[in-house]
């Protein structure tokens, strides 16, 4: 997700330099479904091979370790379509020469971490808060760059036409 994140700066960025609005979003559309289907394959490689992928790191007979990361893969993996969405908005935001707003976003993204683990789940600082976090932080992207793409386009009106 991370190279496709700078992959969709540069190509944004180049694209609405040329007033091709229409293959920016294009491109955002199309990087999305491709995060989506990878998306797809992580979680399934995650959720069922994520006890596997920790033996990697972690001796087979450090069983209670295991199990607590087999317990967060479970936890997380279907956050996995979210989190990469967040890359692919935040990073077309950035091309488009809005880095304010992915800014504020990872501000929001901290607020919403701490508010889940202070709020919604007090005495729990152990467990992961990614999955809730990223829906809210995915929220917040989409209506940021959806705004974003209508304001760039009607700047291009009033200067060309």
């Amino acid at each position: 997700a991370v190279p496709m994140g700078a992959t969709i700066a540069t190509y944004v960025g180049q694209n609405r330099g040329a007033d091709r609005m229409d293959r920016v979003k294009q491109g955002v559309r199309y990087s999305c479904i491709m995060l989506l289907v990878w998306s797809v394959i992580q979680m399934i490689l995650v959720y069922f091979g994520g006890k596997y992928f920790t033996y990697l790191f972690i001796n087979p007979s450090e069983t209670e370790v295991i199990q607590v990361s087999v317990t967060y893969f479970h936890t997380v993996f279907w956050a996995y379509p979210f989190l990469d969405m967040i890359f692919v908005f935040r990073n077309a935001l950035q091309g488009m020469g809005y880095g304010l707003v992915p800014m504020l976003g990872g501000v929001f993204e901290l607020v919403a971490r701490t508010l889940i683990v202070v709020l919604v789940r007090p005495g729990s600082m152990d467990r992961s808060t990614d999955p809730a976090d990223s829906v809210l932080f995915l929220y917040y992207e989409k209506i940021q760059h959806k705004g974003r793409v209508g304001s760039v386009k009607s700047k291009i009106r009033q200067i060309y036409l």
